[in-house]
């Protein structure tokens, strides 16, 4: 066994059980899902990412929100903002510490939503169920949100 391997298997091993735990959750749960919606930081939205999350939820649409953007940078948000759309994932920038901004994003979220399942629709997508309308609720009410 090489060094390198050594450190890798010790990387692996600090992972918690209840993480392991909820990755197969959401492993098993993944087919339920129409849309993902993940909240990063807005001054760092990619080390924000978890790769995990990101490989069991490939092939569903993205809902990125970038929150507390008030503290980065207005152009490089605007550029974050653009990145992920290119990328073809809905994301909008928030900032949840001001009151009422938080509800007020809701139906910014819900727009996004919107659009992010009728791109789906339009693609021809078994998965796309015609009875989402594009609010947060559960899916008998619209997608389902991870």
């Amino acid at each position: 066994m090489s060094q390198s391997d050594i450190i890798n298997s010790r990387q692996i091993q600090w992972f918690p059980g209840h993480m392991t735990k909820t990755l197969r959750l959401m492993e098993k749960e993944i087919r339920n899902v129409d849309c993902v919606l993940q909240i990063l930081d807005a001054r760092i939205p990619l080390s924000s990412l978890n790769p995990e999350i990101e490989r069991i939820t490939a092939g569903k649409p993205h809902l990125y929100v970038l929150n507390k953007s008030d503290l980065a940078d207005p152009e490089i948000t605007r550029q974050w903002l653009a990145y992920f759309k290119s990328a073809g994932a809905g994301c909008i920038a928030m900032d949840s510490k001001q009151r009422g901004r938080a509800t007020a994003t809701k139906g910014l979220i819900e727009k996004e939503l919107s659009a992010l399942m009728e791109r789906r629709r339009s693609r021809g997508s078994q998965q796309a169920d015609d009875q989402n309308n594009g609010s947060l609720f559960p899916r008998a009410h619209g997608p389902q949100l991870f």
